[in-house]
């Protein structure tokens, strides 16, 4: 009776071991399809990432370690589909509202966790280009202290990857919006001219 109650154990145990090995192999490959759907059309996209892995709890997540990189990548993805306030009016209007002020959160928090510097640049750039998004229906102080914000946001963006276009971009165009305003700032890199304009109401592209 021990032996086949021990040996009963051992095949459950295997079984067990071999459905982890599938899911973790899985892993890489659903990553990558996920990635593929998010470059082809971001904004139309359900539920991305969330097949990674099929067994309960997500086991395979947690043994590759990989938590951190999905919460990025949802984050960047979840900020591509936010409108710009222009485009956040009608009947579903508090809706809109309540998914961009998530999304900026989400942003925020994501900036203050990332330890690589290219992420966190790019999460800084996002949040730089939620806040001047903003700067246009303000007035008074809070016009120039969303512009002030804007502009550390994109320095620091530029700081941690000067390779990152749209941040020098947003940098000098931040800049020269707040010329004349009195708020203190320094002219950005002459080499600012490529890249994604935050006029443009896109947060940033790719990971």
């Amino acid at each position: 009776m021990i032996r086949a109650a021990v040996a009963a154990v051992c095949v459950v145990l295997a079984a067990a071991l071999i459905l982890l090995a599938i899911d973790v192999l899985r892993v890489p490959g659903a990553i990558a399809a996920g990635d593929t759907r998010y470059e082809g059309a971001p904004a139309r996209q359900a539920k991305l990432w969330d097949s990674v892995g099929f067994l309960p709890g997500r086991p395979a997540q947690r043994l590759l370690g990989i938590g951190d990189d999905l919460a990025y990548r949802k984050v960047i993805w979840a900020a591509r589909r936010v409108p710009s306030p222009a485009q956040i009016q009608g009947p579903n209007q508090p809706v809109l509202e309540a998914r961009r002020g998530q999304a900026i959160i989400a942003v925020a928090e994501q900036a203050n966790k990332q330890s690589d510097a290219k992420r966190r640049a790019q999460l800084l750039n996002m949040n730089g280009v939620f806040i001047f998004q903003r700067v246009a229906t303000y007035t008074g102080f809070d016009h120039d202290r969303l512009l002030r914000e804007a502009i550390g946001d994109f320095r620091s963006a530029v700081r941690l990857d000067p390779d990152n276009a749209d941040a020098r971009a947003n940098l000098e165009m931040a800049v020269r919006a707040a010329k004349g305003t009195g708020i203190p700032g320094e002219d950005p890199d002459a080499g600012a001219a490529t890249g994604k304009k935050a006029g443009q109401g896109r947060s940033g592209s790719g990971y």
